[in-house]
């Protein structure tokens, strides 16, 4: 017998969709989200959708204006910093409350992810590593004993990803991960959680500074690019007729 499927509103499939299309880039920081694209691309109506948007500017994933609807957030250096020490310190105290009950069968999980975002790293799939990175850092957090260090991190995860702000890392960034990932996992079967807790905040701290410096690379490289010329206007012939 197959399990029940998991049922979902319209409003909760809309909200999926906009925060999929700002993760994957789709729809970047500054963009604003359009009610009919969303509309047609899910088939449903455009109730719904404004229900998913107030839900995603409640998140902090959207601004609203009255002129101009929804506009996905920009996020800046300082905050980039914040979130990255958030999700540090919400990871080691989600290890610290759960590891001594990680059992087998969590701890195989976390291994499987590692080898999967390390063959995602070969093949350069940077959708399938950031969807990957997601899934690890719900697994450390999503125990019996830390349902709120759960929903805190879901309400941050993505927040600080590569792919929203538009940053393609090297590959030997993306590897850097792998093997901080890797390590923590070694803590926690070794059952060094304090360990494991001061490897996932080291690793989320890595991940901030690394996109500051990304961005603060862009900035600079977008200040320095030469003024757009545009071509004068022809002068109106003012000849009498």
């Amino acid at each position: 017998m197959s399990p029940p499927t998991a049922y979902m509103t319209k409003s909760g499939l809309a909200h999926q969709q906009i925060k999929q299309m700002i993760l994957s880039g789709e729809l970047r920081p500054g963009s604003r989200v359009k009610l009919g694209e969303v509309s047609r691309r899910l088939g449903i109506s455009e109730t719904p959708i404004r229900e998913a948007m107030t839900a995603l500017h409640s998140e902090g994933w959207l601004d609203m204006t009255s002129h101009v609807g929804a506009v996905v957030r920009d996020i800046s250096v300082e905050q980039v910093l914040e979130i990255a020490s958030i999700r540090g310190l919400i990871s080691g105290l989600a290890i610290e409350l759960n590891g001594p009950h990680f059992d087998e069968a969590m701890l195989q999980k976390l291994k499987d992810n590692v080898q999967a975002m390390s063959e995602a790293v070969r093949r350069d799939d940077l959708q399938g590593m950031s969807a990957l990175n997601d899934e690890f850092h719900r697994l450390l957090s999503n125990g019996p004993f830390s349902p709120w260090c759960a929903r805190i991190m879901e309400s941050v995860l993505g927040l600080t990803s590569y792919l929203r702000h538009g940053i393609v890392p090297k590959a030997e960034r993306l590897r850097e991960q792998v093997r901080e990932h890797r390590k923590l996992v070694k803590h926690l079967c070794e059952g060094d959680f304090r360990a494991a807790a001061a490897t996932a905040e080291l690793h989320e701290r890595n991940g901030g500074l690394f996109l500051i410096g990304e961005l603060n690379k862009a900035k600079a490289s977008e200040e320095q690019l030469p003024p757009v010329k545009t071509a004068p206007r022809k002068a109106r012939d003012r000849s009498p007729a």
